[in-house]
């Protein structure tokens, strides 16, 4: 490290990925006594120090994106019903477009990040992770029965990356990995239904709580891209994604008081 805070977490990435996480319902709870709103203020602003000194690529690609959502729901909710389906559609088109850029100027945006080509060293563990995972395609080598191993297929991997590992870099693939593709496709089923929940939620009156819902499932979404704790058995991500998930689907049947 070079001065990256990480704080009680074990990486610098953990830090600034969880704060994220933790504070993201205050951006949805809506305070009446002015005091408690400076405090949510002072807490905020504190967490963004963290999540900026963790000096985490992953943790401010969240913040933004975690940021510009927020920004596009309040500015959305103030509209009537059809006007919002409306805004709705044209900030879904220009966040497709953004993307759309950002992979047509890939390496200028991974060297405005600071990062390598290969991601950091992150395509040579998704490539040795592949041929691991094309062993045993459908099951997978059992739930946390693979990275804990010192010889074999996880022995395999370190030592075509040259370094010790204990996880993907990549939640779908470590998820792949250790459950396989019936196991992914479980996960991948569980968030479509519970993004399907959300949206028709934002319909009732507990929309803000499922607007932070919906939130918290594209932080699970995004945040695994080159990070792995989907179904992680001792994160907090994981426990949100399934209160969130479980909030969604009880709130949609009529089964949840706000």
């Amino acid at each position: 490290y070079q001065g990256e805070w990480k704080g009680i977490f074990g990486h610098k990435n953990d830090l600034g990925m969880y704060i994220i996480f933790l504070m993201s319902p205050a951006f949805f709870i809506r305070l009446k006594r002015s005091l408690l709103g400076i405090a949510m203020v002072c807490s905020v602003s504190l967490a963004g120090v963290l999540v900026i000194m963790s000096q985490s690529r992953t943790a401010w690609l969240l913040g933004f994106v975690f940021g510009c959502y927020v920004c596009a729901y309040k500015v959305i909710d103030r509209f009537r019903r059809r006007d919002a389906m409306l805004l709705s559609a044209t900030v879904i088109s220009a966040a497709g477009l953004l993307i759309a850029v950002a992979l047509a100027r890939y390496d200028a945006l991974l060297t405005l990040l600071g990062k390598t080509s290969d991601f950091s060293g992150r395509f040579q563990i998704w490539k040795a992770v592949a041929l691991a995972i094309a062993k045993h395609p459908y099951l997978g080598y059992g739930y946390g029965g693979f990275w804990s191993q010192s010889q074999g297929e996880s022995m395999n991997v370190i030592l075509a990356v040259g370094f010790p590992l204990n996880h993907a870099h990549d939640g779908y693939l470590n998820l792949w990995l250790q459950l396989g593709l019936l196991g992914l496709a479980l996960f991948l089923w569980s968030l479509i239904s519970a993004t399907r929940d959300g949206i028709r939620c934002l319909k009732l009156p507990q929309h803000n709580y499922a607007a932070w819902c919906l939130g918290i499932l594209l932080l699970v979404l995004i945040g695994n891209i080159d990070e792995s704790f989907i179904m992680k058995y001792n994160s907090l991500a994981t426990m949100l994604y399934v209160m969130a998930s479980v909030g969604l689907y009880k709130t949609m049947r009529g089964d949840y008081e706000q």
